[in-house]
């Protein structure tokens, strides 16, 4: 059971070995530059620049200045 504030998310075997992959051959830079220290904490900071990234996509889209 996950701590309060947050959730579990189950993913197939395929995304979490590439998620995997990337924290060990990233982990040092993480560690330095964000302070990130966990596996956990890697995955949440991906999916949040993913979260911004649509969210400035969107915003695009609306102003009408998408690609």
């Amino acid at each position: 059971m996950p701590r309060k504030g947050w959730r579990s998310v189950t993913v197939s075997e395929d995304v979490y070995q590439f998620f995997w992959k990337e924290w060990q051959r990233r982990k040092q830079e993480y560690k330095l530059k964000y302070g990130i220290t966990s596996f956990t904490g890697f995955v949440t900071k991906l999916l949040y620049e993913l979260i911004q990234k649509e969210k400035g996509s969107e915003r695009q889209a609306k102003e009408g200045t998408a690609q």
